[in-house]
């Protein structure tokens, strides 16, 4: 990812032009939670800004960027390797944990939902419930630290 900032910008419009308004919505909200989550747990600015596009990209299959296509594929695998082949733990890339978790809480309170507050009740449950065997422990409580922070207008 060695273009400048306003190339990478523009490639990703281009990328995500072809998805509905609600696969960008979501793909923008996952990114925002995914960057919030990555600087609370340390970051560079350079790891952040390829996890942001991480997850605006997320929705748009393939993803033409190595950095950022590596991270999208590791979304799926769970922390504790259950049921997957691939790496576990600490092996499976760091901004594809973060993904994960940001992607799941995402789906889990994502409109149409008649009650917002309870959808994310209960989604930060289901993450700290899947702590250390979907996903990363350590990723869930910086995403539970700073989630209440990063709520789109409106919920």
């Amino acid at each position: 990812m060695q273009e400048g900032h306003s190339d990478l910008n523009r490639r990703v419009r281009e990328l995500t032009a072809t998805l509905t308004d609600e696969q960008r919505e979501h793909a923008d909200r996952v990114a925002v939670y995914a960057v919030a989550t990555a600087i609370e747990m340390g970051t560079t600015a350079e790891i952040s800004l390829t996890i942001r596009y991480s997850g605006q990209l997320h929705e748009a299959a393939p993803c033409p960027f190595p950095g950022a296509a590596e991270l999208i594929e590791a979304m799926p695998l769970p922390w504790n390797g259950a049921g997957a082949e691939g790496p576990v733990g600490n092996s499976i890339p760091f901004g594809g944990r973060i993904l994960a978790v940001a992607h799941e809480f995402d789906v889990l309170t994502m409109p149409p939902r008649p009650d917002t507050v309870a959808a994310q009740v209960e989604a930060l449950e289901y993450l700290k419930s899947e702590g250390g065997r979907r996903f990363d422990p350590a990723v869930v409580s910086a995403f539970i630290h700073v989630q209440r922070l990063i709520q789109p207008l409106g919920l």
